[in-house]
This record gives C-alpha cells, sequence and structure tokens, in this order.
C-alpha cells in the first residue's frame, strides 16, 4: 500500500524546518498524511494549519519534487514536496507539535530523522538549493 503525504520546504540561513510530533521520536517536514479524496495542495494547507497554524493558499507553494521510499510501517510513502513564498517564518507550533528544529548537513546526525528526510529530502535540498550550502 502506498501512503500519500505532503510536506513543505521551509528553507531560512541554509537550514531546513524540521518537526517532531507529540509521541513520536523521528522528525520530519511539517506537513504530512493526505485524506482520501483530499487535493495535494489543500491536504498540505490543512497540515500547516494544523502543525504550525500559518495560513497558507496554493499561491503560496511551489511544487519542488515527489519523493517514494520506505514509510517507517509496511507501507511505502509517496510524499510530495513544496518550497513556500511568500509567508513570512513566524509560526506558532500548535499542541500536535512537541519539538522544532532547524536541520542542515552538518547538524542533521543530532536529530533523529525519518529515513526519506535523511535519505531523500536533505540530500535533494544540499544538492538542488544553493541557500543551503
Amino acid at each position: 500500500m502506498l501512503d500519500l503525504n505532503a510536506y513543505v520546504f521551509f528553507v531560512q540561513q541554509g537550514k531546513v524546518l524540521v518537526v517532531r510530533e507529540k509521541n513520536r521520536k523521528l522528525f520530519s517536514l511539517p506537513g504530512g498524511g493526505l485524506k482520501r479524496g483530499e487535493i495535494v495542495e489543500d491536504g498540505l494547507i490543512r497540515e500547516l494549519k494544523e502543525e504550525l497554524n500559518i495560513d497558507v493558499t496554493k499561491a503560496n507553494l511551489i511544487f519542488a519534487k515527489t519523493f517514494l521510499g520506505p514509510s517507517g510501517r509496511k507501507n511505502r510513502i509517496k510524499a510530495y514536496c513544496y518550497f513556500i513564498k511568500g509567508v513570512r517564518f513566524s509560526f506558532s507550533p500548535t499542541l500536535n507539535i512537541e519539538e522544532i528544529a532547524w536541520v542542515n548537513s552538518k547538524n542533521a546526525s543530532k536529530y533523529n530523522l525519518t529515513w526519506i528526510f535523511k535519505n531523500k529530502f536533505l540530500p535533494f535540498l544540499i544538492n538542488e538549493v544553493d541557500q543551503l550550502r
């Protein structure tokens, strides 16, 4: 089975924002699972409101790439990732979020990151985004 997810890359000063939800051990990007039949961008907008209490529109989202990988369960994950524009990095994590951090290749080993973040998202950002250098 394939889990469908949508995530956003918040990039600031060469680092990308990661979140850890309550009762979870692993950090990943803000975003999460899509509901059945939900449009990807609508699901991401919903997740960002639920996790970081920010209001985003489809006009703020710039598609980056789709990634495939293991989901941590028996399923596989298909992750639609976006950059964000026109939104200030002022947000307040909601009660669903236990911890946030800003990660780059130099400090990533300090965090317990999901497989897809370590092996797909971070290498993509390092190779494709000049801001992370």
